[in-house]
């Protein structure tokens, strides 16, 4: 909780200082879809239903180029696992067909901090010394590419895609817990830009 607070303080004043300076669209945004698990070999699940809501300031560097840095809480509905903090700093470049919507595309890195991180239990034997162990480890790095059309002044709609780079098991060889899980998501974005 003291990395969120620390991290939207720091955003903010960002923001704020970047803003006196250059234009600047703050952007809201809610989004879901599903999380994915990537090279699962001894996982209980596939994956689920993923939430989240973030803030963003897109911050321009001319007419076409922005960087926007986001700040956002994801969780996974139905396993209550892999839910975190997820900070994004992604380039962004804006063009518009002739006759079409406005549309940005974007690519950056995507730094997660498991909030909560799972734990094994067997109901079958509740002695077994698996159960209470952690699953994943806490920090996570992921390549976010997105995609997003800009409807009227304020709304954008878009699908946010991140890549997880790390192996996040945390490994328990002398329980055969040694596969390797990446975590993935794909989700689409409604948000507001003021």
């Amino acid at each position: 909780m003291k990395r969120l607070l620390l991290s939207l303080i720091m955003l903010a004043a960002i923001s704020i200082n970047i803003q006196a300076q250059t234009k600047v669209d703050h952007i809201i945004k809610v989004n879901a879809g599903v999380n994915l698990f990537a090279g699962t070999e001894d996982f209980d699940g596939d994956g689920g239903i993923s939430l989240g809501v973030s803030y963003a300031a897109d911050v321009w560097v001319n007419d076409k180029w922005s960087v926007m840095p986001e700040i956002g809480l994801r969780t996974q509905a139905d396993l209550d696992i892999s839910s975190g903090i997820n900070m994004i700093c992604a380039a962004r470049y804006h063009f518009q067909p002739s006759g079409g919507p406005r549309i940005v595309v974007g690519l950056g890195p995507d730094l997660m901090f498991l909030t909560n991180r799972g734990s094994y239990y067997y109901d079958a034997n509740p002695n077994y010394g698996l159960n209470h162990k952690t699953k994943f480890k806490s920090c996570d790095i992921a390549l976010h590419p997105s995609i997003v059309l800009e409807s009227g002044k304020h709304w954008i709609w878009g699908l946010d895609i991140s890549l997880g780079l790390n192996d996040m098991r945390k490994k328990y060889p002398e329980y055969n817990i040694n596969g390797s899980t990446r975590f993935e998501y794909l989700l689409l974005t409604c948000g507001y830009r003021f």
